[in-house]
């Protein structure tokens, strides 16, 4: 930890002499403090007094840097200032703390001028920026009540860090003279030892040639990014052979130069063709003398530059020629027109005084082997009629040979001709007079690999030839080219398309300078050359094999395909961490392999760093910026990535907490990354782990703690009357400190859960709030996360009398119509030494006022019986089965005894049979009857049964009753007077008159009687 704290410790006794020992170091540290910065005197003076004022505060400010070394490249970096306690722990800030920063050097490091450590919070996390300036610089913090804490921070330039020069590499170096190719030129940045450097700015690179007409850039001007070392720019060959310079320059830096060379087939020889091959002689007719050059081998050649070819002719009077033709250096041939003067060749002249064997044309340039061609010029047939017995077409090419370059050539010419002329040997030119249209001649090629021919060739009306085109591609080979039209004889002739042949590869690394930083690069360059060792076309899709003798340092991705036309192919080859030197061979079937050394060096860095940053942290389960990766040289001098680095960090303790983002890139153009971890909430120290391929494992610990509270409790009373809450008063603090945002609560067995929260003094009030009578423990916590957990037991007695009620029902719930007799003990010493038997009776439950929280037997009669009720006891309405039962009272509480019931259905009748009555359980169903429902009584008296009354009222003789309750019924007879009144209607009137009132005063009579039944009626 890079640091330097103060703390002013209690001094008495013996001690003194110490203390005033420690005084003036303090004042050499305010005088330090002044030297720093005068803007800071007054400020400085003043809290230090406070500081003595307050010995109590003992706040240590901890200054720690991201790395003890930072890169002197004016870049943003960070400290973190904490807050701790003597102790050296972390503590959060009981309210905004203004810290006022000062650098002892600002053009080496500046800092803010103030930062805040919010409240809450226990660091902060300051902005460092460096200059360009390498050297060490102080950063002093002060605060007020808190002592000065400060830190050394140096700042370096990394060796080899910065770009001073330029390299540029073409790719290839040598090319074929032709526009439609493009190579590649590879810009880099170099540092001082020659090793790759990735620019830590925009690097803007110009670019130019020597000779445009050579070798022409496409771009002028590019731009290395920030993070990169080099980049790619394409070149366009011209037409003109030869060599050019390709210059890269930047301010600042060192230009560098790259030689580029462009080659064609060399020729030597001009050759001449002349088209048709025979012409007519025939005054003003015009044919085409093809011009061209060659090389030793008769392949077809471009000049060097624009050549001016001289023509001459043996017998102008046969032929006529101009003077000069010019060959174009992008040519390999030249068309020109020749016009026949009228007169044949020698040979086919009748003139006897004419000696000459031939008619020759003549072409010569400086440099060149002259050429000559002998022109056959025979009189034409032009009439009607001698036209019709022209059946021949005559098929020519001229150049007789095509370089397979893709491109159109204008090279079949096909001529109306008589071959069966007498006396002359060779076919004579007809002019075509066919129905005044054009002769249309249908064309066929043999061998479509080597290219097309056109479909058509027109011999134009009143003309003697047409012309028609090849289309090359990039292969050599011969084809038949088959001429047909209906009504004349099918020709056909050979055309033959010859160039160099594929015969090795060439490799080249570029740059020459690959880093070693487990990346992909295009830095291999496969070309294909002829047997002479020159650039040549692919004539198809190759296919090309690479390898590479160590994998291990380089790979290559194999094999690659190099396009048909395409004159070499970039491959992609993998490095590794590892520097060193490859051999890679490029090979492919039928051609002669190449190898050579792939260098990769080391890219500048060496090692990793890993610093915990603040290296202590509370455990409060929070996530925390504190790792720091950094990238270094050997020196352990920060270091700027060239490509992104992946590393890998572990924590050896899963208790003590885990880093979040444990994959980490160190980005291109960076020194270091940043990962968090996050604590628990369990002290311990764990060690923070780094790894990263090509690289030695590197450590650091990190400790997590926690603080340990102090505290104080206001008195609690050990007896408390009712229910009533009371508050507790506690105050938290550590060193003297007081700490806010400290969770303070109180709870019981018997009692609410209540909270509150500690303020910027420390404290906090608390309500305790019992919830029942008795014994009680107050269980007191104080916490916070981050700080060790206390928790604190009283005992109080809280005076608050309980009320018990007891109540006896029914399943169905209604109150038992009974008295029931209960007890009710205490046990267990509980209750008061409460025991009582008490009566319950219908409405009326037991309730028993004024006992304490404790423990009762409680119980009830097994069955209680009345004269229609049988009650037997089932269960508590809490599902207990016990009786008796033990019941733990704490709160006023009523517990009901639950019975099954049996009820007795009383049924009574003067006359007939009752069915149905007798003992039934509570809300059951019983069906009541009676039969018969008419009897005779008194001779000639009839009764009929009318109704049923008392519980029940029905007039129906069979009726369902729900037993809910005892029930009591009674059935109920009338008179039919029918009888008598039929009789006092036949003549005896008289008597049934007698007879009816008899009856009557026998049923008064009755009615006045006492009932003796009348308890069978309850």
């Amino acid at each position: 930890m890079y640091r330097t704290n103060y703390h002013d410790d209690d001094m008495d006794g013996d001690n003194r002499r110490g203390g005033r020992k420690m005084n003036s170091r303090l004042y050499s540290n305010i005088l330090v403090a002044i030297i720093l910065s005068s803007s800071l005197l007054l400020s400085s003076m003043v809290n230090i007094v406070d500081v003595h004022a307050q010995r109590s505060t003992n706040f240590i400010l901890s200054i720690e840097p991201m790395a003890p070394r930072l890169p002197a490249d004016g870049g943003k970096y960070h400290a973190i200032i904490q807050l701790q306690t003597a102790n050296k722990k972390p503590i959060h800030a009981p309210y905004d703390m203004e810290v006022d920063l000062v650098s002892s050097d600002p053009s080496v490091v500046s800092v803010p001028s103030k930062v805040t450590i919010r409240e809450g919070e226990t660091y902060t996390k300051v902005d460092i920026i460096t200059s360009e300036k390498a050297g060490k610089a102080t950063i002093s913090a002060l605060i007020s009540n808190v002592i000065i804490g400060s830190a050394s921070i140096e700042t370096v330039r990394a060796k080899g860090s910065e770009a001073v020069k330029l390299a540029v590499y073409a790719a290839p170096e040598t090319i074929l003279a032709d526009p439609r190719l493009t190579g590649k030129v590879y810009v880099q940045l170099l540092n001082a030892n020659g090793l790759p450097v990735a620019a830590n700015r925009p690097v803007v690179v110009n670019l130019a040639s020597s000779d445009n007409d050579v070798i022409k850039v496409t771009l002028d001007k590019v731009v290395i990014d920030n993070g990169r070392s080099g980049m790619f720019v394409d070149y366009i060959p011209g037409v003109k052979r030869g060599s050019a310079e390709i210059v890269a320059s930047a301010f600042g830096l060192e230009s560098a130069t790259v030689t580029v060379r462009t080659v064609d087939i060399v020729g030597n020889r001009l050759a001449l063709d002349l088209a048709p091959g025979i012409i007519p002689a025939e005054k003003g007719v015009r044919v085409l003398l093809t011009v061209y050059v060659v090389d030793d081998r008769g392949l077809p050649a471009k000049p060097l530059e624009d050549t001016v070819v001289t023509l001459t002719s043996s017998h102008s009077d046969v032929i006529s020629v101009p003077k000069n033709v010019t060959i174009k250096a992008d040519q390999y041939y030249v068309h020109v027109t020749v016009e026949a003067r009228g007169k044949p060749s020698p040979k086919y002249d009748d003139d006897p005084n004419n000696n000459d064997e031939k008619a020759l044309i003549t072409a010569s340039a400086p440099g060149y082997e002259s050429a000559m061609i002998e022109v056959k010029a025979v009189p034409p047939i032009t009439g009607n009629l001698e036209v019709e017995q022209c059946k021949d077409i005559g098929l020519y090419i001229s150049p007789s040979k095509l370089p397979p370059d893709n491109n159109k050539h204008p090279v079949l010419i096909a001529q109306l001709e008589n071959t069966k002329v007498k006396g002359i040997d060779v076919p004579v030119p007809c002019l075509q007079k066919k129905e005044f249209i054009d002769l249309k001649v249908l064309l066929a090629s043999s061998n479509l690999d080597i290219g097309s021919v056109d479909e058509m060739l027109r011999i134009p009306y009143n003309s003697y030839y047409g012309v028609a085109n090849f289309s090359t591609n990039f292969r050599s080979g011969k084809t038949i080219i088959t001429g047909t039209q209906t009504d004349y004889n099918t020709v056909q002739t050979t055309l033959e398309v010859v160039g160099p042949k594929p015969a090795s590869l060439r490799l080249m690394q570029i740059p020459k300078t690959v880093e070693a930083n487990d990346k992909r690069h295009e830095a291999l360059i496969v070309q294909l050359l002829d047997e002479r060792g020159n650039p040549i076309l692919a004539p198809t899709n190759m296919l090309i094999e690479i390898s590479s003798s160590n994998p291990s340092i380089v790979a290559i991705s194999s094999p690659v395909t190099m396009k048909e036309g395409s004159n070499y192919i970039v491959a992609e080859v993998k490095t590794t961490l590892e520097p060193g030197s490859v051999e890679v061979t490029a090979s492919s079937a039928g051609l002669t392999s190449h190898s050579i050394k792939f260098n990769t060096v080391s890219s500048g860095y060496t090692k990793l760093a890993v610093y915990a940053v603040p290296s202590t942290l509370l455990a409060d389960g929070e996530s925390y910026q504190a790792l720091v990766v950094q990238l270094q040289d050997i020196d352990g001098n920060p270091t700027v990535a060239r490509s992104d680095i992946p590393v890998v960090l572990s924590s050896s303790s899963r208790l003590a907490g885990y880093i979040k983002n444990k994959d980490l890139t160190i980005k291109t153009g960076s020194t270091y990354a940043i990962a968090e971890f996050i604590t628990s909430t369990t002290p311990d120290r764990t060690t923070i782990t780094v790894s990263s391929p090509g690289f030695n494992t590197v450590s650091t610990d990190l400790n997590v703690v926690l603080q340990e509270f102090k505290y104080t409790i206001s008195n609690i009373p050990s007896r408390l009357s009712g229910l009533e809450g009371i508050p507790i008063n506690v105050t938290v603090s550590v060193d003297d400190i007081p700490v806010n945002g400290v969770l303070v609560q109180v709870s019981g067995a018997y009692a609410e859960t209540n909270s509150s929260v500690t303020s910027g003094n420390g404290e906090a009030e608390v309500i305790y709030k019992p919830t029942a009578g008795g014994n009680n423990t107050v269980l007191l916590t104080i916490s916070k996360k981050g700080y060790t957990t206390v928790t604190k037991s009283f005992n109080i007695y809280i005076e608050q009398p309980i009320r018990i009620t007891i109540k006896t029902v029914t399943e169905k719930g209604k109150d038992l119509d009974a008295k029931v007799k209960i007890s009710i003990k205490s046990s267990s010493g509980g209750g008061g030494g409460t025991n009582r038997d008490v009566e319950a009776s219908k409405g009326k439950p037991v309730v028993i006022d004024k006992i304490q929280r404790g423990m009762y037997k409680i119980s009830v009669p097994e069955e209680v019986s009345t004269s229609n009720a049988v009650y037997r006891f089932e269960r508590w309405s809490d599902g207990v089965l016990d009786n008796p039962r033990d019941v733990s009272v704490i709160y006023d509480s009523e517990l009901v005894a639950v019975y099954s019931a049996r009820y007795l259905l009383q049924a009574t009748s003067a006359f007939g049979n009752v069915i149905g009555a007798g003992w039934y359980p509570e809300g059951s169903k019983a069906y009541l009857s009676i039969e018969p429902t008419n009897v005779t009584d008194a001779l000639i008296v009839d009764r009929r049964f009318s109704g049923w009354v008392g519980d029940v009222y029905s007039t129906n003789s069979s009726v369902e009753i729900v037993m809910d309750s005892p029930k009591y019924v009674t059935a109920e007879w009338s008179i039919d007077y029918m009888k008598i009144l039929l009789m006092a209607g036949a003549g005896s009137g008289v008597a049934g008159f007698f007879i009816y009132r008899g009856i009557k005063k026998r049923e008064e009579v009755k009615r006045k009687l006492p009932d003796l039944d009348w308890f069978k009626k309850k």
